[in-house]
């Protein structure tokens, strides 16, 4: 892969990093169980482009460190935003048969 190739495909990683991101900060999103969990499965082969694209370009144009960070961050909010929506599920689910 030649380093124009390697960067655009770098760059589109990136924003797809950022919508990811901006759709768990909106202040209005509500959000699903199928949804979070779709999301955490792109941000996974989102990552796997982004370093196959980075590996191809020269060390010192890395920018790894700045991904990954950004990239677990996000994925720890999703996996909050699940673990909390299952919950949640599980306690509606539990006091609806009481009466």
């Amino acid at each position: 892969m030649d380093a124009e190739t390697a960067k655009a495909l770098r760059g589109r990683a990136k924003a797809a990093l950022t919508r990811t991101k901006n759709f768990i900060e909106k202040d209005d999103q509500i959000f699903n169980k199928n949804d979070i969990s779709n999301k955490l499965e792109k941000l996974e082969l989102i990552y796997t482009e982004f370093d196959q694209a980075d590996a191809a370009l020269p060390f010192e144009s890395s920018e790894m460190e700045e991904f990954e960070a950004k990239h677990y961050e996000t994925k720890a909010k999703l996996q909050n935003i699940l673990e909390n929506l299952s919950v949640r599920t599980n306690v509606y689910n539990n006091s609806s048969g009481v009466f």
